[in-house]
């Protein structure tokens, strides 16, 4: 009985992976980094294969919720496959986290994260 479970539960996960990979089949990403500054990362995602518009690409920047990590990057490619018209570009922010116990996932000038330092300008 137990090898069946295990079995059903490996099957069961390979399946997930599959579907997560062709739920987002068409579309790339590179994980870049603003002025080489590991505190500022980003994806960059786009539809393979498209041309640029003669007007230039649109942008639509992603802040994603929960604790802003990497791990939305799957769900914010779904989003540029399914939502988004030809000629966009999306940026998927990765929050960075700046003390252990950070409750502010987005900070700003009016919102600091307390006992850090100045955040620096882009």
């Amino acid at each position: 009985m137990r090898t069946w479970v295990a079995l059903a539960i490996t099957v069961l996960a390979c399946s997930v992976a599959v579907a997560e990979k062709e739920d987002v089949d068409g579309v790339s990403s590179e994980k870049l980094q603003v002025k080489k500054d590991g505190r500022k990362s980003y994806f960059l995602i786009h539809k393979d294969g498209e041309k640029a518009p003669a007007e230039g690409y649109r942008l639509l920047v992603v802040l994603p919720g929960g604790d802003g990590s990497e791990a939305f990057h799957p769900f914010v490619k779904r989003i540029h496959k399914n939502a988004l018209p030809p000629g966009y570009l999306t940026a998927q922010l990765i929050a960075f986290k700046w003390t252990p116990d950070q409750q502010i996932v987005w900070p700003h000038q009016n919102n600091k994260v307390p006992n850090t330092t100045t955040l620096q300008k882009v």
